[in-house]
């Protein structure tokens, strides 16, 4: 029963990607982290009755379990890649697991993010999901990264799925269809790796033509030496200083100067 399990979850959430060389359906993934890239990894585990309420649709707890461990990578400033998946299950249930999948796999395509394999065991309802992401070197968002001074920004709305928890527990009377609004952020938390940073390009390199000089020592065109004659004179070095001689019958007190 668990390997067919595992066979509806592979169907339901297959994404092509060139970096994952073995998928799910044996021991280990193997996988290909792209050069000039940093591994980013998070884990978060969601529980019946804890991180969901009893009764929730099986689609939405699967949204949800990878929803907010791809919030982790979009705090790093990461993009996804590769996620593990797994699942605690009280009794084998296809439909669960096919809703599940659905959910799931509806949120990874957004992000061309492949399930690369997991696990499945029996118990009280929990999922355990690992997401894989790559950021460049040096520009992961980090919490000691934060100085003072520096400016705070939220994305969304603040308190939307708090709100549509005490909606579901019948604490919080409102409009219906602001009922629905707030049980579906609950529900279905949206991931805000768009807002992240962009991956700094390299600066393109400059070609420069054969037979052309660099701009910086570009020399002007020389004239022609008649023409250089013409234009300014000729210089040359000057002439020694002329030597006098006094003349006496001896050369020996000869003296010059």
């Amino acid at each position: 029963m668990e390997f067919r399990l595992i066979d509806r979850i592979r169907e339901r959430t297959a994404q092509a990607r060139d970096d994952v060389r073995l998928g799910i359906g044996d021991d280990a993934a193997l996988l290909a982290v792209p050069a000039g890239q940093e591994l980013a990894v998070a884990i978060d585990t969601l529980v019946e009755g804890v991180h969901f309420p009893v009764g929730t649709a099986p689609a939405d707890i699967g949204w949800k379990a990878l929803a907010v461990n791809l919030s982790d990578l979009a705090a790093m400033g990461a993009t996804a890649a590769w996620a593990l998946l797994a699942l605690t299950l009280p009794r084998p249930d296809a439909a669960f697991v096919d809703g599940l999948a659905d959910g799931f796999a509806q949120l990874a395509r957004q992000h061309r993010l492949a399930l690369v394999g997991g696990d499945t065991t029996r118990g009280p309802l929990t999922l355990s999901v690992a997401v894989h992401g790559f950021v460049p070197p040096g520009q992961a968002l980090i919490r000691a990264g934060a100085r003072v001074g520096d400016a705070v920004l939220v994305t969304g709305t603040l308190g939307d799925a708090a709100a549509g928890l005490r909606c579901l527990q019948a604490q919080m009377d409102v409009q219906t269809s602001m009922h629905a609004a707030l049980v579906e952020r609950l529900n279905r938390p949206t991931p805000r790796l768009a807002a992240g940073p962009k991956p700094r390009k390299p600066r393109p390199i400059r070609q420069r033509r054969l037979g052309r000089a660099p701009r910086a020592i570009r020399r002007r065109p020389s004239r022609s030496r008649a023409g250089a004659r013409a234009s300014r004179p000729r210089r040359f070095p000057p002439s020694p200083p002329s030597r006098r001689c006094s003349t006496t019958p001896n050369p020996a007190s000869r003296r010059c100067r």
